[in-house]
């Protein structure tokens, strides 16, 4: 059995590394820890007696700014809509992260108000250049065949029936391009 100074050590090691090569949250640095106690450090019967370690390094490891999930979500928030993702998806991605709702209601709302466009029109706009549907479609008559598919892709990706319908109402492509470029979106 290893000493407490020796696991801690281990773990900050562990953590430092980590975080070293990628962003994360709290949450998420706490289950790659217990993977890592569970792995290389004891036996499964014993990691519960390493949790007390672990939710200090976590925390120590915040203390020192490594961890900021407010960060985390702010970055991540203004990421993902430049991916062209929905509000839906993005809360989704989020949550999965390990942040809380109010935390991600947050960094959304206040990226939302930066910006003096609507920004889920421009997200749609993004994710349907992206998959080539809507007025990205390369032809008219192909646009009208593929309308309910194209529809059912865009609430796959978490836009409401309101955005859906905008975005299929642009007429072209280059009408489209154009309201991307200028950024103009009610």
């Amino acid at each position: 059995m290893q000493s407490d100074d020796k696991i801690r050590q281990k773990l900050r090691n562990k953590a430092v590394h980590y975080l070293s090569r990628y962003s994360a949250t709290e949450a998420r640095l706490r289950i790659v820890l217990e993977r890592f106690a569970t792995r290389k450090i004891s036996p499964a019967n014993e990691v519960d007696n390493i949790a007390p370690l672990i939710a200090e390094v976590v925390t120590d490891c915040r203390t020192k700014g490594y961890v900021n999930d407010q960060l985390f979500a702010h970055s991540k928030t203004e990421s993902l809509r430049r991916q062209g993702l929905s509000r839906l998806k993005i809360k989704a991605k989020l949550m999965a992260d390990g942040l809380s709702a109010d935390l991600i209601n947050d960094n959304l709302n206040a990226y939302d108000t930066d910006h003096e466009h609507n920004v889920e029109v421009e997200s749609a706009l993004i994710y349907a250049r992206k998959r080539r549907i809507g007025p990205f479609t390369r032809s008219d008559d192909m646009r009208k065949e593929l309308y309910s598919r194209h529809y059912a892709n865009f609430a796959r990706g978490g836009y409401s029936p309101k955005i859906i319908s905008i975005i299929m109402g642009i007429e072209d492509q280059i009408e489209a391009e154009r309201l991307l470029d200028e950024g103009y979106f009610d």
